[in-house]
Formats: C-alpha cells, structure tokens, sequence
C-alpha cells in the first residue's frame, strides 16, 4: 500500500494561489511524507493535450529523482451523455489519458461512468458541479438505465484501448450514475466484463453506511 498525493489539492483550482507543477509536486509529495504521487489529468496542471514527450520524460526523471512512484492517472470521463459527440470526445480523451498513462509508465488510470464536472473559470475558486447524489435504496428506471448501458459502453472501448497498452482502468463508486455504496460500482464492473477492469472505492460516499461492518463488506464483495 502507498499513500498518494492527489495532484488536484495543489492544482490551483480550489485555493487562492499558483498551481504546482507536476515535477512542484513530486517534490511537495517527497517533503510532505508520501510515497507516491496520483495524476489528475486536467488543466493547468497535467492536461494529456498540453504534456509533450520531453515534459512526460522530465516528469519520470523527477519521480525517479525523489523517490515518488507516479501510482495513477486519474480522468474525468463521462460516458452517460445521450450527445454521441460527448460520449465520442470523452472517448477520445480518455485515449488521450491512456496514452499518457503509457508514456509515464503509469499502470492505473481512474475511470468515472458520469463525472459531472467542475465549475473554474466563473469564481475565484472552482466548484464542483453540483448533482443529485442518489440514496442507496432509489430504483433505477428507463432513463438511468439508457445512461449505464451507454457508461458501460463507453468503458468497454476505453478498457480494450488500455488493455492494448497494459494499463488498468478502476471504476470509481461517485454519482450521479452509480449510486451512494460499493453495490451500482461492482455491478458496473462485472457488466463491463474486462478483466483490466477493478474498482476504486471512495469510502466518505458511502454516507450513512460508512460503518467499519460496511467497508468490510464492501471490501469482500
């Protein structure tokens, strides 16, 4: 197990103040304690759009350089959009992400069905999107079930892509698509039916059945 910086918390986004670099950050990573370092690929930070080859190569050389493992690529995919060009432009980014994944040797990419998005060119600070956290018990009906065959879809093409390049894809369990819990998460994975295809649980959503019986649970299953 390592203990990761998530590259968001010095990305400029949710504070008053410069974003770090990636290489700023794998040595904030090394001063603050952690062992590795988690990519989020999103501007200004780490764009897979604005990373050429010869950034990528100062990326690993500063990695190696303090002893900070570059342990995941995280996206911001969303596969859900009754658009076909949204679902194709997410398509091509995470294309883009799995390629970057590839070149920095990154063995896992984080995957969303329906990332809602985050709001940062209109307040000082950015804001996640806001979206309808579904409870655990709420049915799924015509329409959600539309959006998880086109999220399953969407994730498939992206699964045999990094499969091709040996990387990993980790669904994660966040709305508003897959529902509060582990329970929406693993039925989305064995849908998907990759077997580069994991999870990532986020355990703070598990809200009200965030219990030491639930997480146990949810590990085994």
């Amino acid at each position: 197990m390592r203990y990761a910086l998530l590259s968001v918390t010095y990305s400029g986004l949710f504070y008053a103040g410069e974003a770090l670099s990636i290489e700023g950050q794998i040595v904030k990573a090394r001063e603050l304690g952690f062992d590795a370092l988690a990519i989020e690929t999103k501007r200004p930070v780490a764009s897979p759009i604005d990373l050429t080859k010869a950034a990528r190569a100062r990326i690993k050389a500063a990695a190696a350089d303090h002893g900070i493992a570059l342990c995941a690529l995280e996206s911001l995919s969303s596969f859900a959009s009754p658009l076909m060009e949204e679902r194709e432009n997410n398509l091509a980014m995470m294309r883009l992400t799995i390629d970057l994944a590839s070149d920095l040797e990154i063995p896992l990419v984080k995957v969303f069905a329906a990332w809602p998005g985050i709001i940062d060119d209109e307040d000082d600070t950015a804001l996640y999107a806001p979206y309808e956290r579904a409870a655990y018990y709420t049915k799924l009906y015509p329409a959600d079930l539309r959006k998880w065959r086109r999220a399953v879809d969407g994730l498939r093409e992206a699964a045999d892509w990094a499969a091709s390049r040996g990387v990993t894809l980790a669904l994660q369990n966040h709305a508003p698509l897959i529902r509060a819990g582990y329970e929406d998460t693993l039925a989305m994975m064995r849908e998907i039916d990759r077997p580069n295809v994991g999870l990532c649980l986020d355990v703070p959503l598990f809200k009200e059945r965030q219990s030491d019986a639930y997480v146990r649970e949810a590990v085994q299953a």
